[in-house]
């Protein structure tokens, strides 16, 4: 599983301002893991883990949010009302995804290519947010 696989997702339900936090708050939130879910005082599931706990979004728990189709359009259908503002992990996206931060990897390391089987500029932007966030 990899965010990569879900970029055309993103920039089918996403305006082309918002692919690179997309991806990065997918590879925050995620890592690509379309059965990720969060159980610790939320209820979030999927890719960009949309959060259907009492008081976050509870109207989306009928949906099957473990889909990647219907994840990635409810979390546009969310932005679309209020920004990036449901998930916790995009202030620390904001500066990587403005870069934009995959393009701007590879202008940095060409060829980076794969770690493990995962596309690693995925793997930078991950390391990037852990920093981001541990720094806030």
């Amino acid at each position: 599983m990899s965010v990569s696989e879900y970029v055309p997702l993103i920039q089918t339900y996403f305006p082309a301002s918002e692919w690179g936090m997309g991806e990065c708050v997918m590879e925050a939130e995620s890592h690509g893991n379309p059965n990720a879910h969060a159980t610790v005082g939320e209820d979030s599931r999927g890719l960009m883990q949309i959060n259907v706990a009492e008081g976050a979004n509870p109207q989306y728990a009928v949906l099957n949010l473990y889909d990647p189709d219907t994840n990635v359009r409810v979390a546009a259908e969310m932005w679309g009302r209020s920004g990036w503002g449901p998930w916790s992990t995009a202030p620390a996206c904001r500066g990587v995804a403005a870069s934009p931060a995959l393009s701007g990897i590879d202008r940095i390391i060409p060829n980076i290519g794969q770690i493990g089987g995962v596309d690693a500029r995925l793997v930078v932007v991950g390391l990037l947010v852990l920093v981001a966030l541990a720094e806030s």
